[in-house]
Parts: C-alpha cells; sequence; structure tokens
C-alpha cells in the first residue's frame, strides 16, 4: 500500500515545497526490492530528497529497500517552484 501527498498543495514560484510517498507492507512477509521512481514535473526542481539520492534529468530513483512486514518506509522530496502552472509528479513503485 502507497500514497502520496504534497505540502502545500499550491505553491507560490520560488518557494519551496515537498512531496511524501509513504510505503506500507501490509502483506505477512518481507517485501524485498521495493524501488520508488518519481518523474518531476517540468514546473519545479530538485533541491533534496530523504533517503539522499542524486536525481537523473527529472527522474529521481529510491531503493532497492526491503520492507518488513508491518513495516513502512517513508521517502521524500523537496523541490522548488521555477514556473507557472500546475505541476504534476509521477510516480511508480516496484517490488519483487
Amino acid at each position: 500500500v502507497w500514497e502520496q501527498s504534497p505540502d502545500p498543495a499550491a505553491l507560490a514560484k520560488g518557494r519551496n515545497g515537498t512531496v511524501t510517498v509513504r510505503v506500507r507492507n501490509t502483506g505477512g512477509e518481507e517485501a524485498r526490492n521495493v524501488r520508488l521512481e518519481v518523474e518531476m514535473p517540468q514546473e519545479v526542481g530538485f533541491v533534496q530528497a530523504t533517503p539522499a539520492v542524486r536525481p537523473d534529468g527529472a527522474r529521481v530513483a529510491f531503493g532497492p529497500e526491503a520492507v518488513a512486514p508491518g513495516g513502512e518506509r517513508v521517502f521524500t522530496i523537496t523541490y522548488r517552484a521555477e514556473r507557472a502552472g500546475q505541476a504534476w509528479f509521477r510516480f511508480r513503485l516496484a517490488a519483487d
């Protein structure tokens, strides 16, 4: 199970915001090779990520990681609004 949330939902040009993705393992076995990829929209620029990763252009990739049964991993990207417009982040989550 995963959920993502931007904070704030609307942002003025030049200001920073965050998008957080929480990945929960609701199963009875360890989730292995958990990978999260985030495609950042052209309206924003990368500032930092937790856990620390480096972007590859507009793509930010986390993992692979293991998530224990009942466990959770939290991934956060801090970004700066660089252009006016609607910014849509694209998320892709995969695991073995």
